[in-house]
């Protein structure tokens, strides 16, 4: 069976990368003892913290061609030594990125 595919647009994994930005750095900021706890809670393990959580986000980010260290809203722009797998038809196809 073949894998299935996901198209974005590049302002639509722009969008996807700022939210998952947004939410790592709220993950990170003040609280966090009580976010922790209620994730604890949520999660239901000791094996999948918040620290764990960030990293997974800012690696899907990453993935996105988004680099959640700049200020700027907008994505890296795309390379040729690796950056965005962005196909002829303008779209980010999520079957070309390296998980």
């Amino acid at each position: 069976m073949p894998d299935p595919q996901v198209h974005l647009e590049l302002a639509e994994a722009a969008e996807l990368a700022e939210i998952l930005t947004f939410i790592s750095e709220w993950l990170g900021g003040a609280g966090q003892d009580q976010l922790a706890a209620s994730f604890g809670r949520f999660i239901g393990t000791d094996g999948y913290d918040l620290a764990e959580l960030r990293t997974d986000l800012a690696r899907f980010t990453f993935l996105l061609g988004h680099d959640a260290a700049s200020t700027s809203s907008a994505p890296a722009k795309p390379d040729t030594t690796g950056g965005w797998p962005i196909a002829e038809d303008g779209h980010c196809h999520w079957s070309d990125l390296a998980w």
